[in-house]
């Protein structure tokens, strides 16, 4: 891959990924390690309550504000602790952490 095209990807991945795992991927890959490694992580699913019938009080343009804002405070508590965001669902994240314990990772 070209220089050009690295970028474009790295820019790519940082919408999904946090900067801080990328840079981890990014050194095992330059350094010949191996990516695949087994780990117990948390799954965290959140889901936004009385979003279908919130949503039919507002314009699809007002709605998709309010979501994106939910998804911005949903989201960075994932990205400030390594976290990877899986997918985001309608009304809903699912997201993967490396902290064994649910507890721990709420706290």
């Amino acid at each position: 891959m070209t220089e050009v095209q690295l970028d474009s990807s790295r820019t790519t991945l940082e919408q999904y990924i946090a900067r801080e795992l990328l840079a981890k991927l990014e050194s095992v890959r330059s350094s010949g390690g191996q990516l695949g490694e087994r780990r117990v992580v948390t799954m965290l699913f959140c889901d936004v309550t009385g979003s279908t019938s919130a949503a039919e009080k507002f314009d699809p343009e007002e709605w998709a504000e309010i979501m994106n804002g939910a998804f911005s405070h949903l989201i960075e508590p994932v990205y400030r602790y390594e976290g990877t965001l899986a997918r985001l669902m309608g009304d809903a994240i699912l997201a993967f952490l490396e902290r064994p314990s649910p507890m721990k990772t709420i706290r």
